[in-house]
């Protein structure tokens, strides 16, 4: 371990998984998921605490996650596939963003992406009103056959773990209001 990192048994970093999970809709945000390196044990973090959801039935507990309606639906009619100006170039997500928007631009002008499908619609907002707090936008949504995907996706430069991104997009599947978005998908 890097000098000056803090050593974290792997009961501590259960707790802290414990405390987390009760605020579930939240669960996705928290800094612990993004945590990088190795329990006192040598066991990694990221496996410490996918191991405790598992235990804590992450699974059933999403679903108690509250689904958002939005009135005005999913479509945004500004999504034309240009990017907006007005934001910093250096921002990760404001560049996760371009790179959606180049796949959907790829897929409108004919391409197929293999195991994702076709593009539908990207940077897909979720709340319905600024009383929505802490609800993000669905980077992508394609379809493959007659199935919608979801995605959420990181660049490169992003330090968020496979965990967190995972987390995410099953905290935004569970707030997406399935029969709104599934009439305008199809």
């Amino acid at each position: 371990m890097k000098k000056g990192k803090s050593m974290l048994s792997k009961m501590n970093l259960i707790n802290e998984v414990g405390a987390h999970v009760n605020t579930i809709d939240q669960l996705y945000k928290s800094s612990i998921l993004n945590r990088r390196g190795k329990t006192t044990n040598g066991e990694l973090f990221t496996e410490v605490i996918a191991e405790e959801l598992l235990r804590l039935d992450i699974k059933n507990r999403l679903k108690e996650i509250n689904e958002v309606v939005r009135e005005s639906g999913y479509r945004v009619t500004t999504h034309d596939g240009v990017v907006t100006t007005g934001h910093k170039e250096e921002d990760s997500n404001r560049k996760e963003e371009r790179v959606a928007i180049q796949l959907f631009n790829l897929s409108q002008s004919g391409k197929i992406f293999n195991g994702i499908g076709r593009i539908m619609d990207y940077q897909v907002p979720l709340k319905n009103s600024s009383a929505d707090k802490g609800l993000g936008k669905i980077d992508l949504i394609s379809l493959v056959d007659d199935c919608m995907v979801l995605i959420e996706f990181k660049i490169n430069e992003n330090r968020e773990t496979l965990l967190r991104c995972v987390l995410e997009i099953a905290t935004y599947y569970q707030v997406l209001s399935k029969s709104k978005c599934f009439v305008w998908i199809l």
